[in-house]
């Protein structure tokens, strides 16, 4: 928001802070809405206590995307070389299109 006050020429300064001015009240106005929402879900007793059980599947998928995720940022050479090989073919795809 300040930025567009500074950036403004002479002639348009006033404009720019008027925009600044309604940039930061709509951010005001979604935080106030969005905070409310979330205060909501979590500051309020719930009307019946959720039951406690072990969603197995959905436990397990986050465990494998986890661990995939740490062993591609580790060792990411097998997505890189995947993507290397693919390049070639993509390009050679495009030149035959613009020869069409």
């Amino acid at each position: 928001m300040a930025a567009a006050a500074e950036a403004a020429s002479p002639d348009q300064t006033t404009l720019y802070r008027l925009l600044a001015v309604i940039g930061v009240l709509n951010a005001a106005v979604g935080a106030w809405y969005y905070l409310r929402i979330t205060a909501a879900m979590y500051l309020r007793t719930s009307v019946r206590p959720l039951e406690k059980g072990r969603n197995v599947p959905g436990l397990a998928t986050v465990w494998i995307c986890a661990a995939l995720t740490l062993a591609f940022g580790v060792y990411p050479w097998p997505l890189v070389r995947s993507a290397q090989a693919a390049l070639p073919r993509v390009a050679e795809t495009g030149a035959e299109r613009a020869e069409r």
